[in-house]
């Protein structure tokens, strides 16, 4: 069986909340799985099966995503995400 490379779906450029200014990309595949590439996401949680915070906050918060592809054009949006309304992260920032 051949190693097939997984498909993007929809991407979100999140701000750090630790670091302002240092964005991590959280990206969703068609297989509905998610990958970050912040610290936390690649040193710990992608070998334990487990999502970080930022995942976290794009499934919670429902964002707009920066970029989407389409059934027949992908297309770039033009938006960062940001989750600054604390109700939006109190839930999973622990």
């Amino acid at each position: 069986m051949a190693n097939q490379e997984k498909q993007i779906l929809q991407y979100w450029d999140i701000e750090s909340f630790t670091i302002p200014g240092t964005f991590y990309r959280v990206t969703q595949y068609t297989d509905n799985t998610y990958r970050c590439d912040c610290p936390d996401y690649i040193r710990r949680r992608q070998y334990k099966g487990d999502h970080c915070k930022h995942i976290k906050g794009v499934i919670v918060a429902k964002l707009p995503p920066t970029w989407r592809d389409e059934p027949t054009k992908a297309k770039p949006l033009d938006s960062v995400s940001t989750l600054t309304n604390p109700s939006d992260v109190a839930d999973w920032m622990a």
